[in-house]
């Protein structure tokens, strides 16, 4: 896991494209699937495909970078296993959740 300031979300938005194009598609594609989906105010900003592991950057609220890399092996599993599933769902909240800002909604 690796977080980093506000000043690399320019270069990693700038920069997507690039990695994006490096990553088999169905890896990928479910990776940027699921982050909308558990945390909706966080999305994924890169995706570089690695020999043993994608490594994703993910971006949200509070002007931070959260990095995680995720074996290889998880992701093709999550594709065929529900139970695979959730662990990669897992590990992408816990970073997701630190680039979220928590709004409070008024109610004690």
């Amino acid at each position: 896991m690796w977080i980093t300031s506000a000043a690399a979300l320019a270069l990693a938005l700038h920069s997507r494209h690039a990695l994006v194009a490096e990553v088999g598609t169905d890896g990928r594609r479910l990776i940027e699937s699921l982050v909308p989906e558990i945390a909706p105010n966080a999305s994924v900003v890169g995706v570089e495909e690695r020999e043993r592991y994608y490594s994703v950057t993910i971006a949200g609220t509070t002007g931070v970078l959260a990095g995680v890399d995720v074996p290889r092996d998880a992701v093709e599993a999550a594709e065929h296993s529900g139970e695979a599933r959730e662990r990669l769902v897992a590990a992408l909240k816990r970073r997701a959740d630190d680039v979220v800002a928590e709004i409070p909604d008024g109610r004690a």
